[in-house]
């Protein structure tokens, strides 16, 4: 009787303070009561998983935020010693695990300009682009490590990392509650810096073609979920 309540439960979407629950949460409950009927199934006190016969709920799609002018501002304002490292992924998109360890040895100077060159993490694929102005003033000004507080080879919950998460929920609200509560509401991210780099050059017209090759994408369907996400009122700017 338990545990047709607690599927029932679920099922209503209702949660114990009398609110709905996304579909996304509803299917992580889901996932837990299968789970749990798999458990059961494996040491035999039931005979039958009637768990398998239960749908999930349709997914439903997040749109990728982009940090707005006044964002950008606040995070450059109360980030300390993160600026700089806020600052890199937003003029260059590149992903922070490729950013933490990222020496003057990974890019490539020319009398005019800076590249970018280097093996990313995720796909194992060559990015040699070249960088905004400000990201070579960045690099240029920089020691051999451009940033020296993420420790080397240390996986992605270092000490390190996490607190670059929690700095960056702390420029959003006066204590870490407040933030937490502002960048979960817009799914913000360290990933948010990539997805802003994509929503700008958009806005500004730069071909998808170019910022796939920018961010290091393999075909172009990801530019394209981007200029889907586009605010409508930036339209108004190829009108007559």
């Amino acid at each position: 009787q338990s545990l047709i309540h607690f599927f029932n439960h679920i099922r209503s979407k209702e949660t114990t303070n009398g609110r709905t629950m996304s579909n996304n949460t509803a299917n992580r409950y889901l996932s837990t009561f299968k789970s749990f009927f798999t458990f059961c199934v494996n040491m035999e006190y039931v005979k039958t998983n009637y768990a398998k016969q239960i749908n999930n709920f349709k997914k439903e799609a997040i749109e990728p935020h982009s940090f707005s002018k006044e964002e950008y501002r606040l995070i450059l304002d109360s980030s300390g010693k993160y600026r700089y490292f806020f600052e890199f992924m937003y003029e260059t998109g590149l992903r922070p695990s490729d950013t933490y360890n990222l020496t003057r040895n990974d890019f490539k100077f020319t009398e005019s300009k800076v590249f970018l060159n280097i093996k990313m993490g995720k796909t194992s694929k060559k990015l040699n682009v070249p960088i905004s102005t400000r990201a070579a003033e960045i690099v240029l000004n920089s020691s051999f490590k451009l940033f020296p507080m993420f420790s080397e080879g240390r996986s992605s919950w270092s000490w390190e990392r996490k607190e670059v998460r929690k700095t960056l929920r702390r420029c959003f609200g006066a204590n870490n509650s407040a933030g937490a509560k502002y960048v979960n509401k817009r799914h913000i991210k360290l990933h948010t810096f990539r997805h802003t780099f994509a929503m700008r050059h958009i806005a500004n017209g730069t071909p998808l073609e170019a910022i796939k090759q920018l961010l290091g994408h393999s075909s172009i369907a990801m530019c394209e979920k981007y200029a889907r996400s586009m605010p409508k009122e930036n339209l108004t700017a190829y009108l007559q």
